[in-house]
């Protein structure tokens, strides 16, 4: 009978909403100041999944390159979001 009655809070998820998108933009701003390189190879495996293998392939640079490159943006972004927001961000990086 109590839970008819209970009507959740709107604004209570509208900011959890609000706080998402705001993170979700730094950390899209901070992706955005990544060297073009660097960006490039981060968002290939963040967004299309894509194997250190592939991404050379597909940019024409070594796997080595790959490798060292997304290291430097993993480094980079969890310098400037912090561990706790990098790792809540990308989980399986």
């Amino acid at each position: 009978e109590s839970l008819k009655n209970f009507k959740p809070k709107p604004s209570a998820n509208t900011d959890h909403l609000v706080r998402e998108h705001q993170l979700a933009k730094i950390i899209e701003d901070e992706i955005a100041l990544l060297p073009d390189r660097m960006r490039e190879v981060f968002e290939l495996k963040r967004k299309l999944g894509l194997s250190h293998k592939e991404i050379a392939e597909r940019m024409n640079i070594s796997e080595p390159t790959v490798k060292t490159q997304m290291n430097r943006a993993i480094k980079t972004l969890k310098t400037r979001l912090g561990d706790t927001l990098f790792s809540s961000a990308f989980p399986f990086l």
